[in-house]
């Protein structure tokens, strides 16, 4: 070693042997030969002990520079520490600390580490190559776990060392092992290779950086360090982070933190993932002779229910899978490794992915059953499953959802409760004949702790007609001396099956059921596609050509929404009934992703609708509840145009009450007579509509079925549009301004993936829809009234520039209100003379007698004080000068602008 060598050397051993206080016990260094008979003859005498890591460093050195037959033999120190160590002498008579490096006087410890060997001769089929590889297979690692980053790779030679300091020391042996046995889990759950003997060993050695490996005879190899994170990790971080993993070892000792051990295995468990009562819960571990009364089995789990109530996990049908990323293809796999059918739908989940190799999958998959068989590897959380997808950059889909608060506590159950099969239990001893007759298929019987009376009165209870049942609750109640609530608990698991399969009472509306079309297998042409759509959009809605372009790229997009910032809203107008408004909605509603038809809505509704179910929300007769006074409403729409819109609302929560965000990000189309307020129109793509001018097919709402086809289409389109919209950055046309760039982009991209031709085809289109929300832009008064100041007052130029200043004909109708010396100023214009002028104009209402719209002198100057614009004093009178109106004829008309 060279004296900087020492002093990181040093650094090292302080950082990773817990002798940093007094009686903090002996650190350990050890010489030995590399050789398996050489070292146990060796061993013997060459172990020293110290109380200081000056005093370990020093010696390491010592050793490193021996010479003669010591040069042949490498050093290595304990990570631990231990309590005792006996003076002795060596051969020369020289005494020594000897350390006793065994498991009965450990004493703390403050790091944890894996040892990873490289492949060499005498170890073939060892998997990483060089070291390069092995810490960058150590980096996925930590990715796909959550696991702190190391705070040191030691290059030993052979292969690497990879430490987690600790910033509190460690003195139970049980807690290291079981974290240990976990870390070990861990890496089998990430695929990482290492070596299990050292990895784990409590007591074990470990090569002491900036010495030298001499296993190799003639080969010496530097042990050196190629990371270093200065920073210590909290033992509560990687504590949590190792949470989740079932121990490797199967001991008496299992981790409180590890909710998720032994699910399959333990039948109290089981029972809390069957969503037991509180009652029942308390009373199944409160005694644990219940458990012997169970014949424990395990609780079949369908991938196709998993699938179908966790948000998070149907999301991963519509996207790339593993493209995604590893860490959420590896916490999905788990959950799906538990399934019966979870290895089809593994294949679903990542055959999108460009390297998708169907052996490689099933092999994974093989050896994470191998792994639940051993009880080392649980179900991912729903915590987990959504970190996995944050840092993927997913959207969350998993606050709001109801399997989220899963017995109460916020993501720490498993999407894997979700497909539970419900199976009989096998009671024994006392559990009667009669008992079982009315058993819901759970676990365990909810009536055994009760007595032979007390069940028989339940049991009566439940062969009672249902509204009779319910009149009766309260006089069992008093009976049993329970409240209510226990009585209706106990008939939810006690109804026959047949009883909850009646219909609900009448009245009480039905449950909203969105189901989205499975993808065609084989690929799709995206233009074909396109083009499928226009056609059926014509047969059954007369419209301009450049509205179906617009209408077909918007129902692809409802497929994709997810993956982009925006989402424009749909405007669908007519000046009168009967143009097709309703036609084009339902038309929408068959061919779009999970369409919602409603003609009516609550912004409170029209929230939870949006944050359960990601809907593509169709909203007919617009005019009857979006006009007016429904602000609330308008704010929720608008506010769903981009992906961070949201609005906050306080719920109960049980007994409490929360303060609860409600997602509105969704595509919404509106079909309505007239138009909607400006801050809608401006975050629309609009269609107007006419009465058809030819003969066009009926659309039947009880015929849906014939589009089917082309909905598996859109959707297959989906999943090859996908792995494409994060990097697309279409041309935007230059006559689009900033909000229509906004609207326009997200249909766009979809049409830059299909080629150049279908590209222009869109982007005339969206001009086309943009000339029609300038248009609607040009109906609010403040705009129209810009307008129309901007032609006065080029009028009142031309015709000042034009004619003598003294000639009679000159004067306009203007200048008959004006004073004589202001009416040459070609940029002024009179009060008077402006509110003249603006009367004359018959298509405006600023002449209407009796109408509120009339203007005045007052009412022009509040108009145009929203624009800093202000009138002007002049010696002989008031008026407006043109450089006031300059700006805002640029901010606001786009000819102008232009």
């Amino acid at each position: 070693m060279t004296r900087d060598d020492e002093v990181k050397c040093n650094r090292f051993l302080s950082r990773i042997v817990p002798l940093d206080s007094p009686g903090s016990g002996f650190g350990c260094v050890q010489r030995a030969g590399d050789d398996q008979k050489d070292s146990r003859k060796i061993r013997m005498g060459s172990v020293r002990a110290f109380d200081t890591i000056s005093g370990m460093s020093d010696r390491a050195s010592r050793w490193e520079h021996a010479t003669g037959d010591a040069a042949a033999r490498s050093v290595y120190f304990a990570p631990a520490t231990f309590d005792h160590a006996e003076p002795v002498t060596d051969s020369t008579g020289k005494p020594y600390l000897k350390g006793h490096r065994v498991q009965e006087h450990f004493k703390a410890i403050k790091s944890m580490w894996l040892d990873i060997d490289l492949k060499a001769p005498d170890k073939p089929a060892n998997r990483y190559e060089t070291a390069e590889e092995a810490v960058q297979a150590v980096d996925r690692f930590v990715s796909d776990t959550d696991l702190p980053s190391p705070s040191y790779i030691v290059h030993t030679g052979n292969g690497i060392h990879v430490y987690w300091v600790l910033n509190d020391p460690i003195t139970d042996a049980a807690q290291w092992r079981d974290m240990n046995s976990q870390l070990l889990a861990a890496a089998d759950a990430s695929d990482l290779a290492y070596d299990p003997a050292p990895s784990s060993n409590l007591v074990g050695l470990m090569r002491v950086p900036f010495t030298t490996n001499r296993k190799d005879k003639g080969q010496p190899k530097p042990v050196t360090i190629v990371r270093e994170d200065p920073n210590d990790i909290v033992n509560e971080a990687i504590t949590q982070a190792l949470s989740r993993f079932v121990p490797r070892r199967r001991g008496q000792h299992t981790p409180a933190s590890n909710k998720l051990a032994g699910w399959d295995f333990n039948p109290k468990l089981a029972a809390l993932a069957m969503n037991q009562s509180d009652e029942a819960r308390e009373a199944f571990s409160a005694d644990d002779n219940l458990a012997a009364e169970i014949e424990p089995r395990p609780i079949p789990t369908d991938a196709a229910s998993i699938f179908a109530g966790c948000s998070a996990m149907r999301d991963s049908l519509n996207t790339a899978g593993r493209a995604r990323g590893r860490r959420r293809w590896l916490a999905e796999l788990s959950v799906l490794a538990f399934a019966e059918n979870g290895q089809e739908y593994l294949h679903q989940v990542s055959e999108q992915h460009p390297d998708y190799d169907p052996e490689e999958v099933d092999r994974v998959w093989a050896s994470t059953q191998q792994k639940i068989e051993d009880k080392r590897l649980g179900p991912a959380t729903c915590v987990t499953i959504r970190q996995a997808r944050a840092d993927a950059g997913q959207p969350d889909v998993c606050i709001g959802c109801p399997h989220w608060n899963h017995n109460g506590k916020d993501g720490q159950s498993s999407p894997k409760v979700l497909g539970h099969k419900p199976v009989p239990f096998a009671p024994t001893g006392n559990a009667s004949a009669a008992a079982t007759a009315h058993m819901p298929t759970i676990m365990p019987d909810p009536l055994a702790r009760l007595s032979e009376e007390h069940r028989a009165l339940v049991l009566a209870h439940m062969d009672l007609p249902y509204i009779e049942r319910e009149q009766q609750r309260h006089v069992l109640a008093e009976k049993l001396k329970v409240r209510v609530s226990v009585i209706d608990e106990l008939s939810k698991q006690l109804q026959p099956v047949s009883l909850k399969e009646e219909p609900e009472p009448a009245g009480r509306g039905r449950v909203l059921d969105l189901p989205e079309p499975e993808p065609c297998p084989e690929p799709v042409d995206l233009a074909e596609v396109l083009a499928e759509v226009v056609t059926i959009l014509h047969r059954f809605v007369d419209m301009p050509n450049d509205s179906l372009v617009c209408v077909a790229l918007w129902i692809m997009h409802t497929y994709v929404f997810e993956h982009g910032p925006i989402t424009p809203r749909l405007l669908i107008r007519s000046p009168e009934k009967r143009c097709g408004k309703s036609t084009l909605l339902d038309l929408i509603g068959m061919l779009a992703r999970k369409a919602l038809t409603t003609t009516n809505i609550t912004p409170a509704a029209l929230a939870r609708v949006v944050e359960a179910c990601r809907p593509t929300l169709l909203l007919d007769e617009g005019d009857t509840f979006i006009k007016g006074d429904n602000e609330e409403l308008r704010g929720v729409i608008n506010s769903g145009h981009k992906f961070n819109g949201s609005i906050t609302r306080v719920v109960t929560v049980g007994d409490d009450f929360e303060v609860r965000c409600f997602s509105t990000f969704c595509p919404t189309a509106i079909a309505m007579i007239g138009s909607p307020p400006g801050t809608i129109v401006d975050r629309s793509v609009i269609v107007d509509l006419q009465r058809s001018g030819r003969k066009l097919d009926r659309l039947r709402g009880d015929r849906e079925r014939q589009f089917d086809t082309i909905r598996r289409k859109l959707a297959r389109a989906a999943l090859q549009l996908i792995p494409t919209l994060r990097d697309a950055d279409p041309p935007m046309p230059a006559e689009l301004h900033a909000r229509a760039c906004d609207n326009a982009r997200p249909l766009l991209v979809i049409a830059e993936a299909m080629g150049d031709g279908v590209l222009k085809l869109a982007c005339d289109a969206l001009v086309q829809a943009a000339k029609r929300s300038g248009e609607e832009d040009d109906n609010s008064l403040r705009i129209a009234l810009l307008t129309d100041l901007h032609e006065i007052f080029d009028e009142h130029r031309a015709k000042v520039l034009a004619a003598p200043s003294n000639s009679s004909k000159a004067r306009t109708t203007m200048a008959k209100a004006a004073k004589a010396k202001d009416i040459d100023d070609p940029d002024f214009v009179q009060t008077s003379a402006i509110l003249m002028a603006l009367r004359e104009r018959d298509e405006r209402p600023w002449g209407e007698e009796n109408s509120r719209d009339r203007l005045t002198s007052h009412k022009l100057a509040r108009m145009l004080k929203h624009f800093g614009i202000r009138a002007t004093r002049t010696n002989s009178s008031r008026g407006y000068r043109r450089t006031a109106f300059e700006d805002a004829w640029k901010r606001y008309l786009p000819h102008v602008r232009a």
